[in-house]
């Protein structure tokens, strides 16, 4: 999904148009309210040397994603507060601008696992109504069943906002301990984070088109892995053993909407 193959294999759920809402009807109001899993993996963030992590484009760049993981597990509709109005209001069955298990309102059919997802904004560019960003991740599970692979460290992607013309907003309050879990800290932020601004583009970036950038974030995290036959796709030694490790705190960690 961000765990790139498992991510993929779900958009086989997708609908054809973004509804609003396919939950509740008028005949169901007494119901129960349904129970949304909180996540049970983390992200943790990091930056190329010309980005600022906690910058609002970077925010924004970390919402879109963590928002889009998140919905293909729980529905669009009840992924983070302002997702479903930030997405585009409609989806090309030939070449969606949003990837399509980002674009559904209905959960989708994995199940949430235990994993540290580990993303790089590579590249940046923003402004008070753009935001043009470049993704480059791998994942970590705690049993060692999905890590760096054969075909894991190939995973990058766009990430474009537009803002028509509100408040481009400030960052929330910054995470000041990567270490540590903030008692403040909300799994999922219970404010708006896009605010005015639009998705444009959530999208899985094309093997040729993988950005030499997100090539030597990789190469630094996985030294002994090689380029596949020249391309910007790195694989393990032979007998690589996968690493392990418990889901990573998270960070930055969602602590409170902007102060000022």
């Amino acid at each position: 999904m961000t765990g790139r193959n498992r991510s993929i294999a779900i958009g086989v759920i997708a609908l054809g148009l973004l509804v609003a809402s396919c939950g509740v009807t008028d005949g169901d109001s007494d119901s129960e309210p349904q129970q949304v899993p909180g996540p049970v993996y983390s992200n943790v963030w990091s930056a190329g040397a010309d980005v600022s992590i906690f910058s609002r484009g970077a925010e924004l760049t970390r919402a879109a994603l963590e928002a889009g993981e998140y919905a293909t597990y729980v529905g669009a509709a009840q992924s983070f507060p302002g997702y479903l109005d930030a997405l585009p209001g409609y989806i090309s069955s030939t070449n969606p601008a949003v990837e399509d298990y980002f674009f559904s309102n209905q959960p989708g059919e994995s199940q949430q696992k235990p994993t540290t997802f580990f993303r790089h904004i590579a590249e940046l560019e923003e402004s008070k109504r753009t935001v043009n960003a470049t993704v480059c991740d791998y994942w970590i599970d705690p049993d060692g069943t999905a890590n760096p692979g054969p075909n894991q460290l190939r995973g990058a992607w766009w990430v474009k906002l537009s803002n028509p013309g509100g408040d481009p907003g400030v960052p929330a309050v910054a995470d000041t301990d990567a270490r540590t879990n903030d008692q403040r800290e909300h799994p999922i932020p219970t404010w708006n984070v896009f605010g005015s601004w639009k998705i444009d583009k959530l999208k899985y970036v094309p093997i040729e088109e993988i950005p030499r950038s997100c090539v030597d974030w990789w190469q630094e995290r996985f030294p002994t892995f090689v380029p596949r036959n020249g391309s910007n796709v790195l694989d393990p030694p032979e007998g690589y053993v996968p690493e392990t490790m418990p889901v990573a705190v998270q960070y930055p960690e969602w602590i409170g909407p902007p102060t000022s």
